[in-house]
Formats: C-alpha cells, structure tokens, sequence
C-alpha cells in the first residue's frame, strides 16, 4: 500500500471516529435535555397510566406528537425498538398468545418474507 493510500485511508478513520463522537454527543446532548425536562415536571417515572401519560407529554413536547400513535407512526424504528424489546423479555403469555393466535403456522420454521404469497385472513381447517 503507497504512503498515499495509507494516509487516505487514516483520514477516512479519522472522519468516521469523528462521525461516531459527534453522533455520541448528540445522543448524550439530548438524553441531558430529556433529563432536565423529568426534573423540571417531576416526571421521574414512566411506568403505569400515569407514566405514559408523561412520556406523551414529552413526546409532545419533543416533537408535537398529539399521542403514541402520531410517535409511532412517524418513527417505525421506534416500532422494531418496542419488538425487539418485547422478544427480549421472554414473556411466556406473550408467546402463548401468538402462537395461540398463528394457529399451524406458529410451528412453521419456514422463512417468510413479508406478506407475499400468505393470505393472512384465510381459516384452517
């Protein structure tokens, strides 16, 4: 590898790492501000009716959300986030009712991709 290409590519490094703290402290940045705001209304908790009702409150605050469904909507990464949330916590009751609900194609190990070619709506019998 030339000097010349050594140097390129340490520059290139050097531009990603710096991407990568920007990106950092911009997270950190607005996770402060989100801090501040739970002092300033006392909203240290999320959990319960009460919790969400704070969470949509901050929502609104952050980016005019009127409700969750207004977040989601605009935010399907927020969407795989709550998913690969739910997968991770290993509810029993979760997977019951799934597979209760797929019926015979819960037990199917096949890799389907999208909802092309599956009629979601059909019975089995």
């Amino acid at each position: 590898m030339s000097i010349l290409q050594q140097l390129l590519a340490l520059k290139q490094e050097q531009a990603e790492q710096i991407s990568e703290d920007e990106l950092l402290q911009e997270r950190s940045d607005l996770m402060s501000l989100i801090e501040k705001w739970q002092d300033r209304n006392k909203s240290y908790s999320f959990e319960g009716y009460r919790g969400v009702q704070r969470f949509v409150e901050l929502l609104r605050v952050m980016g005019g959300y009127r409700d969750l469904d207004d977040f989601f909507a605009d935010n399907s990464g927020a969407v795989e986030a709550v998913l690969q949330w739910a997968a991770d916590r290993n509810v029993d009751e979760w997977e019951e009712n799934l597979k209760s609900e797929l019926g015979d194609d819960g037990d199917d190990d096949e890799d389907h991709d999208g909802d092309e070619g599956h009629d979601t709506d059909h019975d089995h019998e």
